[in-house]
């Protein structure tokens, strides 16, 4: 998760006095230290420029002028923007904590704490925050209806003519079964590398898997990592040297995902659960009673990314009780149940998933695979607690893309795309 600096101006003071600072949060501390000059200090740009590059010289060992002369220009032309932030704390009420233990369901209990807190700090940051999350009086007015994480679709008559008697658990064990599975004109597996942001959605997938990061639990841009390495040196592996993947990947996102799939010409694919309604209609699926659902399978952990739909209310609304009235309704037990049902999706509640297992219209196979959709929540984390996500998400296509077509190499790719979004966000 992301640590956001409540007080900046102490932070700042602290690296000056210690002169201690880590390389990856280099691009943080100079754009924060540059609105310190300006607004503690009162230095303007070409004094800030030269104190930027006093502190570099001193504490960068890498340190060119040259290379960063651009950088520290910027920095000090958007220092006048913003004042320091002294937050000493968020508070909360009990009636909030209440509000929030009334939900029932811990993942969405995490999702609704974590945006009060968001909110509350960005109030304090701008008074003219619009209080989506929060009214003034403190209750919360921003409500998940819909919660998912991807989960991998496969041929289960494709599984028993190989011999492979149980879906892969690990990532070992996906790759061998996308070996076993390629034969003729059917191929193992697919991975989406189109230069789009909903393959990037995936991405994030294999990278929490590898416990690896975006941004890390202090919030650093973490993107150049080992772990992030160990991604694509699988991902590689599966498509040039196992010869396990469809080719064509490179350009395909979820939409090419479920048509080759429901044309029977991949075994497994990793896709939203939106998929599984097309899958076993026989008028648009090829696989209609020949697939199963699973949860995506364990790297060094077992985990994927939580991406969420929700009601807010924004401050200006005139009539917060009629609409705070009608967020209750739609996230209640019964209609959330409504939905899963119609549209054989996850559920966001636990009463609700118990309604669907109980509902008589449903078939077994889909009381099973709702199930598990449901359960692959159980290891999702947010991808988009961050503001600057889309940025960060619109930068890693570039480097999923240009990876996986082997245009460039791993490490470059990663230092590549680690830098051009320290420069975009901090």
């Amino acid at each position: 998760m992301t640590t956001l600096i409540l007080d900046e101006k102490e932070y700042v003071d602290k690296i000056l006095s210690e002169g201690a600072l880590h390389p990856s949060r280099i691009y943080l501390f100079l754009g924060l230290y540059a609105r310190y000059l300006y607004h503690e200090k009162e230095l303007r740009k070409t004094k800030i420029i030269k104190a930027l590059d006093a502190f570099m010289e001193e504490n960068y060992p890498r340190y060119n002028p040259v290379d960063w002369g651009l950088n520290l220009e910027k920095y000090a032309g958007k220092a006048s923007r913003y004042p320091l932030c002294q937050c000493r704390g968020i508070w909360l009420t009990k009636e909030e904590l209440d509000t929030i233990s009334g939900i029932h369901d811990k993942v969405l209990e995490r999702l609704a704490f974590t945006l009060l807190c968001l909110a509350k700090f960005n109030n304090f940051r701008n008074p003219l925050n619009n209080n989506w999350v929060n009214s003034s009086n403190g209750e919360i007015y921003s409500i998940p209806f819909f919660v998912h994480t991807p989960i991998v679709f496969y041929r289960t008559d494709l599984f028993e003519d190989a011999g492979i008697k149980e879906f892969p658990k690990t990532w070992e064990e996906y790759a061998d079964a996308a070996k076993k599975l390629t034969y003729g004109e059917v191929y193992g597996t697919i991975i989406e590398a189109k230069q789009a942001v909903e393959p990037v959605t995936h991405l994030v997938d294999w990278i929490y898997q590898a416990g690896g990061s975006i941004i890390d639990a202090e919030g650093n841009i973490s993107i150049h990592s080992p772990e992030n390495k160990q991604v694509f040196e699988y991902l590689l592996k599966m498509m040039y040297e196992d010869e396990s993947v469809m080719p064509g990947s490179i350009g395909y996102d979820n939409a090419d995902v479920h048509n080759l799939f429901m044309q029977g010409k991949v075994a497994m694919v990793k896709n939203w659960p939106y998929m599984y309604s097309m899958a076993k209609d026989p008028e648009q699926s090829t696989v209609s009673d020949s697939f199963a659902v699973a949860v995506q399978p364990a790297g060094k952990e077992q985990a994927s990314s939580a991406w969420t739909w929700g009601f807010g209310i924004s401050s200006s609304f005139k009539n917060k009780e009629a609409a705070w009235e009608f967020i209750k309704w739609a996230t209640s037990s019964e209609k959330l149940a409504e939905l899963g049902i119609s549209s054989c999706n996850p559920v966001p509640r636990t009463s609700s998933l118990n309604a669907v297992q109980e509902d008589i219209s449903l078939s077994d196979f889909d009381k099973e695979s709702i199930q598990t959709m449901c359960d692959a929540l159980n290891y999702a984390s947010n991808a988009t607690e961050n503001p600057n996500f889309p940025t960060v998400q619109n930068e890693l296509s570039y480097t999923l893309s240009n990876i996986m077509s082997r245009q460039v190499e791993i490490e470059e790719g990663l230092e590549q795309a680690e830098e051009t979004i320290k420069e975009a966000i901090e």
